[in-house]
């Protein structure tokens, strides 16, 4: 690993440390991939300790390479250790995969150059950023041309954003709306957003955890 550190980045490495893994980072149980990205340059961000990056490099095949990045150094560590039982080419994984430290704001942590990838992957932990904006505008930074973002079974609230106002951290309290996370995007520099498979979230799911009262949310 050879990750660029950026003091101006020291509250949210802080942040990062701080937050709970039970902060949302279990908030879906399924894991959506595209179809389509067999020979593709993916970044799975908060990767945690591997599994969805595995599956990632399994859909993208022998020509593709796949990034997994993470705020906490355990779980890089962890799914370094996992790679050679859980990937195709054993001992060889790192021709195909690769693990690193980074946070979402700051993917030059990991050495992430502009244009570098063909797909950003991140499930509902998306809504535990420690800056929205700025994590958007990276993800647009790392995209090559015709890349895009991927959120997997992401967590929204259907009515106003309701960010900070039950007082904890998880990606119910932190939802936005559909329309807010739009327009966030749109600012960060993607030129289009799309939904699909918008669903009220079942809150009796014991993989969505408790839902706050008051709120109706939704699964896209």
């Amino acid at each position: 690993m050879n990750e660029r550190f950026d003091a101006s980045f020291a509250p949210a490495l802080s942040y990062y440390a701080a937050l709970s893994p039970a902060a949302g980072f279990q908030g879906r149980c399924a894991m959506i991939i595209p179809a389509d990205i067999e020979g593709k340059r993916v970044l799975d961000v908060c990767c945690r300790k591997g599994k969805g990056a595995f599956a990632l490099a399994d859909a993208v095949g022998p020509s593709g390479f796949v990034v997994g990045v993470d705020p906490d150094t355990d779980n890089v560590a962890a799914a370094c250790a996992a790679a050679p039982k859980n990937h195709r080419a054993g001992s060889s994984w790192e021709r195909h995969l690769r693990f690193s430290l980074a946070i979402p704001e700051n993917l030059s942590q990991a050495c992430i150059d502009d244009a570098s990838f063909d797909l950003v992957y991140i499930n509902s932990v998306l809504n535990l950023a420690w800056s929205l904006p700025v994590a958007l505008a990276e993800f647009a930074r790392v995209l090559a041309p015709g890349g895009r973002l991927w959120v997997a079974q992401g967590v929204f609230v259907a009515d106003a954003p309701m960010v900070g106002e039950s007082g904890s951290i998880d990606v119910f309290s932190q939802a936005r709306s559909c329309a807010s996370f739009e327009r966030m995007c749109l600012e960060a520099g993607f030129s289009s957003v799309s939904f699909s498979s918008i669903a009220p979230v079942a809150c009796e799911d014991p993989c969505d955890g408790e839902c706050p009262g008051g709120a109706t949310f939704l699964l896209a």
